[in-house]
């Protein structure tokens, strides 16, 4: 694995301050990588401080009213983050669950998609989940409504079912 060298300092820094090791690697994308670490946790690494603090902000939100569900599905708990290394570290879930907020909107009070896109984002949940796009749909809407949060990257590794 061919890792940035500013990665391996935001993850060297992290790892001295919660002492402990990383200890494989669960997954990455567009937005950052995820790690395992030797306390039983999850850390991500962002690629993006406004992506950081979007899922940092997400997840706060859902921390300060206690939610670890959401219609059935699992949420990380935020145990710690770090500003300075654009990392959260989180709680390990088991399917079903919701997780990924790098992409989410707080407190988008209002917010509509114009008619293509909502068109577009529509399809796109059906397509991807099939008969379980209904259950999609309104765990979405939970979220924005009970919580505030506006999910914007609904696909299945996010959203997954048992």
């Amino acid at each position: 694995m061919n890792v940035p060298f500013d990665l391996v300092q935001r993850m060297i820094s992290v790892c001295v301050a919660t002492r402990q090791n990383l200890t494989s690697q669960l997954g990455a994308g567009k937005d950052g990588s995820v790690f395992a670490t030797s306390h039983g946790t999850a850390i991500k690494f962002h690629s993006h401080p406004t992506v950081y603090r979007n899922e940092r902000d997400a997840y706060l939100r859902l921390k300060e009213k206690r939610v670890t569900n959401v219609n059935g599905f699992n949420v990380p708990k935020l145990l710690s983050f770090h500003d300075a290394a654009n990392a959260v570290e989180m709680s390990i879930v088991q399917p079903p669950y919701l997780l990924d907020f790098a992409s989410a909107r707080i407190d988008e009070d209002g917010f509509a998609f114009d008619s293509d896109t909502e068109e577009f984002r529509h399809a796109n949940i059906h397509e991807l989940f099939g008969d379980r796009a209904a259950d999609v749909f309104l765990l979405l809407d939970t979220l924005q409504r009970r919580f505030g949060i506006l999910m914007l990257d609904a696909r299945p590794p996010n959203i997954r079912f048992e």
